[in-house]
């Protein structure tokens, strides 16, 4: 091979390196996206609406062990599968300045009600770390408090 060749060959060799690497970065994107990350649910309440129409749903979401577990809410319609993070409300204990659940160690001090087919009462640990926190899911008011 001769000198004036060979950086027009590494130019090559370097293209097909980065190429690689593009699609290697564009196919963990696409699996993350598909598979949620890698994070997992775990239900520890579940409670229809009086009117049997609307469902609440008390769970912890794990993403992985750079991540701690935070307590989620949803509000879904009966028929309608768990499958992403909460829709109403997500916190965390802070790094453990919120008191952890009586029962479920993983989630915040917190408990969730319905007041009626509208209304959802929910009371957590005042030291919680909020990150969303929603007051109305559609036609259903959530009434907050803290302990």
């Amino acid at each position: 091979m001769h000198l004036k060749r060979l950086p027009v060959f590494l130019i090559r060799i370097l293209g097909v390196v980065l190429g690689v690497i593009i699609l290697i970065v564009a196919c963990i994107f696409i699996f993350l996206s598909i598979t949620d990350g890698g994070c997992v649910n775990k239900v520890y309440h579940s409670a229809s609406s009086p009117d049997n129409v609307y469902k609440i749903m008390l769970f912890d979401r794990d993403c992985g062990a750079t991540t701690g577990y935070s307590t989620h809410i949803s509000i879904l319609k009966i028929n309608e599968a768990l499958n992403d993070g909460g829709n109403v409300f997500i916190a965390d204990d802070d790094h453990g300045r919120a008191v952890s659940h009586s029962e479920y160690k993983s989630l915040i001090n917190i408990s969730v009600r319905w007041v009626d087919n509208s209304t959802v009462q929910v009371k957590y640990d005042k030291n919680a770390r909020i990150f969303k926190e929603k007051d109305r899911v559609g036609d259903i008011r959530i009434e907050y408090s803290k302990m």
